[in-house]
């Protein structure tokens, strides 16, 4: 996400999500790539802080390989073995959710297959459908 910003007009220095931010949308708008649909994926607020110590004690402890993917900002500095996981986590510090669930529409920034799974507006949802009833 960081070189992607710096390929689209210079290095990004700051370290505060929301100006990074304010940047990328900018930057979204003069390359022409920032659509009326694309405004609405920048609806969650930033976040210097994306997971807990339990998150992080909990991924490391599963973790098999070693992280070679590392979050480029100074205070988060976490860790990841695929380089998705690692936008995953730049999308959370952005507030970039732009997964939409094709039953209720809400957006995510990551997880909406685990979402759509339990969604209440599902209709294959065993855990939300009608309750059948058998005549005995």
């Amino acid at each position: 996400m960081m070189s992607l910003l710096a390929d689209s007009g210079g290095p990004i220095t700051s370290q505060d999500p929301s100006i990074i931010r304010q940047q990328f949308i900018y930057r979204l708008s003069l390359s022409g790539n920032l659509g009326s649909e694309s405004k609405n994926f920048f609806r969650k607020p930033t976040k210097a802080k994306v997971s807990s110590m339990a998150g992080l004690r909990a991924s490391s402890s599963r973790r098999k390989v070693d992280a070679a993917f590392f979050c480029e900002l100074d205070y988060c500095k976490a860790g990841f073995t695929r380089k998705n996981g690692l936008l995953n986590h730049y999308r959370a510090h952005l507030g970039i959710a732009d997964k939409e669930c094709k039953f209720c529409h809400m957006f995510f920034t990551t997880s909406l297959g685990r979402h759509e799974k339990k969604c209440k507006s599902n209709p294959c949802n065993e855990k939300h459908s009608p309750t059948k009833i058998v005549a005995s």
